[in-house]
């Protein structure tokens, strides 16, 4: 199953198969993210980030902006390809 709202709300995927139909309320009162199928990439670019800026390689401000835009990068990858396995 997914986390994904694109997916979640998309026709094809609440049709798949009969759990799916429920599955989108059951989500919405989710409030973690290890369902998440990126959630290892996540971590690891976090831990990546971290790591240089501890080292002080990065700073704080620059390690985190860093992190946010990668993190970001690795959901909207994530989320695009996952549209494209519904259709």
């Amino acid at each position: 199953m997914t986390g994904v709202a694109a997916i979640l709300n998309d026709p094809k995927f609440l049709e798949a198969a009969p759990p799916n139909k429920t599955f989108p309320f059951s989500m919405s009162l989710t409030k973690d993210y290890w369902h998440l199928p990126t959630y290892p990439q996540l971590l690891k670019s976090f831990q990546h980030y971290v790591h240089q800026s501890i080292t002080s390689q990065l700073s704080s401000e620059l390690a985190l902006d860093e992190c946010a835009a990668d993190q970001e990068k690795i959901l909207r990858s994530s989320t695009a390809q996952r549209s494209e396995d519904i259709q």
